[in-house]
């Protein structure tokens, strides 16, 4: 299918986002950290990054688990080929297989797509997501959003297919909140308010969903995710621990999260949409008069949205999950525009014509964006780029080597991956209590 094959595009978009921009920041450090650690020390916990900088509230270690448990082989087997150092091409890899179970998770998103909206919807979907600078870059990116992202996306795409047929629809409902419920419980809060927003449209609105079937099932499936949650990240921590419990209470219950900024109320709509959907920003808003098939994805989608525009703290990542709702909806907008019917007011042959040069010409400014925004983020880690600099200019034998890494360069891109050489020729340090230079 078309689709499928411009997913293999959409991959190989991510792998070159990742190479030219191989280094993170701070807010992507712990699941990175935890991956490195797990490469390299496995189960020996003293060595690991977390216990001496755990950040402000614990994260989950299932995600890194699975993640570096999927790299481990590809890395074993570049190494065959690829000679010392190996770290930032271990951090590459990382990147890339979580990559890789971000796109095949779109994979049954776009199927549903195709079964509700048709192939050119879903086909339209893939293309525009090419031309979108956020989402490619950022799925490759260690961010706690990232990692549920994959269950999100199958969870919706299960959510859709019940819309699209009533075929073994309670099949699809259950897994819609398996899904849901996993992610939220493990990884991000905001997959649990998602799923809440998708039970009160299915339960209340639509009554598609009866609370007698919903309501256990959301108990069932959650009690087995935070007993997982607890057992695993309890020995990662070594305390009793769940790690998203401890982080909504400190985000939504303390609402400590602004401090580290806020935008009013309007910031998602107007300031980070438009960026993050580009060309499919205003297609997705017509379609709720062009495509109205759309409007049960389109509601619980902007009630979703609306929910988070009440918090003071906003961030693009937090509302991703309803970047693939949005483009898919702008899809099936742009193949009604590609393809007009008779039955939509068919257009004379000249203005058809106009309109798709427009279109493309849209894309291509969609496209220029992105590799546009990927040349400067380029440029935004200055740690990384100065610790593989020193690594160029002072020789690997070179001994003994002390290296500090003040807060700044700890966070713009120096992380574990990016410490080449080992002990006891080169120590890094990021300790700040220090008073010689041992």
């Amino acid at each position: 299918k078309v689709y499928m094959k411009l997913l293999i595009v959409v991959y190989i978009l991510l792998v070159a986002y990742c190479l030219l921009c191989p280094f993170t920041k701070v807010e992507e450090s712990f699941n990175l950290q935890a991956c490195h650690d797990m490469l390299h020390h496995f189960l020996d916990l003293d060595q690991y990054d977390h216990l001496e900088f755990p950040g402000v509230v614990p994260r989950t270690f299932l995600g890194a688990l699975i993640v570096s448990s999927l790299a481990k082989p590809v890395i074993w087997c570049l190494s065959h080929w690829i000679e010392p150092p190996m770290a930032l091409v271990e951090q590459c890899v990382v990147r890339c297989v979580l990559g890789a179970l971000v796109v095949g998770s779109l994979v049954p998103w776009h199927q549903s797509i195709q079964l509700l909206f048709g192939r050119r919807a879903a086909m339209w979907s893939v293309i525009l997501t090419c031309c979108q600078f956020h989402f490619c870059f950022w799925s490759t990116r260690t961010l706690p959003n990232m990692f549920a992202l994959p269950l999100v996306m199958l969870g919706l795409s299960h959510w859709v297919r019940s819309i699209a047929s009533q075929a073994e629809r309670a099949h699809h409902q259950q897994r819609m909140i398996d899904y849901l419920a996993i992610a939220g419980i493990i990884f991000r809060f905001e997959a649990g308010v998602l799923l809440m927003v998708l039970l009160f449209y299915q339960v209340v609105i639509y009554r598609t969903l009866s609370a007698k079937v919903a309501i256990p099932r959301l108990i069932l499936t959650s009690t087995l995710a935070l007993a997982c949650t607890v057992m695993v990240d309890s020995w990662f921590w070594q305390r009793w621990v769940w790690p998203e419990g401890e982080g909504f209470y400190f985000n939504a219950v303390l609402n400590k999260s602004h401090e580290w900024g806020t935008l009013p109320w309007y910031g998602y709509v107007a300031l980070f949409l438009p960026r993050v959907l580009l060309t499919a920003y205003p297609r997705s808003l017509v379609a709720w008069i062009t495509v109205p098939h759309a409007r049960p994805l389109l509601l619980p989608c902007w009630t979703f949205i609306a929910l988070f525009s009440l918090l003071p703290h906003k961030e693009w990542r937090f509302i991703i999950y309803m970047v693939p709702v949005l483009t898919s909806v702008a899809g099936a907008v742009t193949a009604q525009q590609w393809n007009p019917s008779r039955s939509n007011g068919g257009l004379a042959k000249n203005k058809q014509i106009v309109l798709r040069l427009l279109l493309c010409g849209e894309l291509l400014c969609s496209l220029a964006i992105a590799w546009i925004m990927v040349y400067v983020s380029s440029w935004n880690y200055p740690g990384g780029h100065a610790l593989a600099q020193l690594h160029a200019l002072v020789p690997r034998d070179e001994a003994p080597v002390r290296v500090h890494l003040d807060v700044k360069t700890a966070m713009t891109g120096a992380a574990r991956f990016g410490q080449w050489h080992q002990e006891p020729t080169w120590l890094y340090s990021k300790d700040e209590s220090h008073t010689t230079l041992d």
